[in-house]
């Protein structure tokens, strides 16, 4: 099975807590497929691993994150499913709206599955991130 990385739904991510961008296969980089088990050790291995999301005010959803070291959100670019909207924090050069920011009571705490040589990831999101003009990395929450 492959997919297109906007094409993953929420029960995609249920069935399988693994994800890889088999870019070495030639493949579009923007599509991926369900792991195999020696990718998950493959320190080369560009992984999208399932991640439990939890609010401000406690309400959990499922979703991922793209596993990287360190761990920011434009590296890890989450996305959580909220009532089956996919809602993003990463919004690259692009500022987001208040409106995007009102889908989530922030902060949020993204804690991804273990990865059996690597560990899991724990990402605190304080808000909606984008890079200014200059670059610099900003949050509205």
């Amino acid at each position: 099975m492959r997919k297109q990385i906007w094409e993953l739904t929420e029960p995609d991510i249920e069935k399988h807590p693994f994800w890889v961008f088999p870019m070495d296969e030639g493949e579009d980089e923007t599509e991926i497929r369900p792991a195999r088990d020696m990718e998950l050790n493959d320190p080369n291995s560009h992984l999208l691993v399932r991640a439990r999301f939890t609010e401000y005010n406690g309400d959990e959803w499922l979703g991922y994150v793209i596993w990287s070291r360190p761990a920011d959100i434009a590296s890890c670019q989450p996305l959580l499913w909220r009532n089956r909207e996919a809602i993003g924090f990463w919004f690259g050069i692009t500022r987001p709206s208040s409106d995007d920011s009102s889908k989530v009571s922030f902060p949020v705490v993204a804690k991804s599955e273990a990865l059996p040589e690597f560990g899991a990831i724990t990402l605190a999101i304080p808000g909606l991130c984008y890079a200014d003009d200059s670059g610099a990395i900003r949050y509205i929450s």
